[in-house]
């Protein structure tokens, strides 16, 4: 398996072409390469993330500064009987020397949610990191590969086939979570 190859699905050819340019990033020796920028209109957004369960359908929200132009809004009704709402993309990738993930998150109101999770689905498992301290608006974070937990049985790092952002109910309130430019910083040296 290539690096960091799309998955194939309708609308892959964009991720396809970006992935592309992310294998040569970490072919040049570059420590950081993006596997989304959430640059997405509509109907790319959609196909791309699927929303899960309960879960409404994602969309784009535009950006004011820092990041790119749009990134991706996932609405979170906690006023509903559901205990997170969440979405999933499918990826092929091979992230063998990865040691962090680092993504924009937007959090509206902390309050309502408890936790984000980034999972990365390898075959029958997951890897699962949680995004710490949620503030209110914009903030960068950094989930390292060290602190990543295992969920069932996954398949290893060389076999990441999906991407799912999670966002954790604490509060009955109504809310959103965004995320933009998901990132994977890499050490060819590192196992």
């Amino acid at each position: 398996m290539e690096p960091f190859s799309p998955a194939r699905r309708p609308g892959a050819r964009l991720s396809g072409l970006l992935l592309a340019v992310v294998v040569l990033a970490v072919a040049a020796g570059q420590d950081e390469a993006v596997i989304d920028d959430f640059e997405y209109g509509l109907d790319a957004a959609r196909r791309a993330w699927q929303a899960q369960q309960d879960t409404p359908p994602v969309s784009p929200m535009a950006r004011s500064a820092g990041g790119g132009r749009t990134a991706l809004r996932i609405d979170c009704p906690f006023t509903r009987n559901i205990d997170r709402a969440y979405a999933d993309r499918g990826v092929k990738l091979d992230l063998t020397h990865a040691v962090a993930l680092t993504l924009d998150l937007y959090v509206e109101s902390p309050p309502a949610v408890s936790r984000v999770n980034v999972y990365l689905r390898s075959g029958e498992g997951w890897y699962c990191g949680v995004c710490p301290e949620l503030k209110p608006g914009w903030q960068t974070v950094s989930i390292s590969r060290a602190g990543m937990h295992s969920e069932e049985r996954p398949a290893g790092w060389h076999r990441i086939e999906g991407v799912r952002i999670s966002a954790w109910k604490r509060a009955d309130a109504d809310t959103f979570i965004a995320v933009d430019v998901l990132r994977c910083r890499v050490d060819p040296g590192a196992p």
